[in-house]
């Protein structure tokens, strides 16, 4: 069950036990679990998430910019994040973004007007996202990353 925090973020009960906190606050940031992290890689990488998005859910997506922090030598200023025009025009909606100095989490949801679309059958339908952050040393990375909408 829920529990509705003070805040506004609502506290969820993960499996295994762990507690994940969504917020539409840009002071709190969470990173996704493993199977919806992907790797922005050395500057030529294009990634893409293994796990979907269920039309009917609202779920946290992490890039991972590890690589490109440089252990720690450079940190995330500012992220943007933005759908392509046909992820849109499907109803895919950013819901809220949020980072730390070497990860930026992307919340996606589905339109409700769309979520019954019959294109989220399996396989499902590919989009893209990208991502783009800036450091405070001047550097500027630009990243585009793929993801299934896909009824699991």
């Amino acid at each position: 069950m829920p529990l509705l925090l003070a805040t506004g973020g609502v506290l969820l009960l993960a499996s295994g036990g762990q507690f994940l906190l969504a917020s539409d606050s840009d002071d709190m940031h969470i990173r996704a679990p493993s199977w919806r992290t992907v790797s922005a890689g050395t500057g030529n990488t294009q990634g893409s998430w293994q796990a979907p998005l269920d039309p009917n859910a609202l779920l946290d997506f992490t890039v991972s910019w590890s690589d490109e922090m440089s252990g720690g030598q450079d940190t995330i200023l500012t992220a943007v994040v933005s759908l392509s025009a046909s992820a849109t025009a499907a109803g895919i909606r950013i819901h809220s973004e949020s980072h730390d100095d070497d990860t930026v989490t992307i919340w996606l949801k589905v339109d409700p007007d769309f979520q019954d679309a019959n294109v989220w059958a399996p396989p499902g339908e590919d989009h893209a996202i990208s991502c783009k952050v800036t450091t405070p040393k001047g550097r500027t990375h630009d990243r585009t990353f793929t993801f299934t909408v896909s009824h699991t």
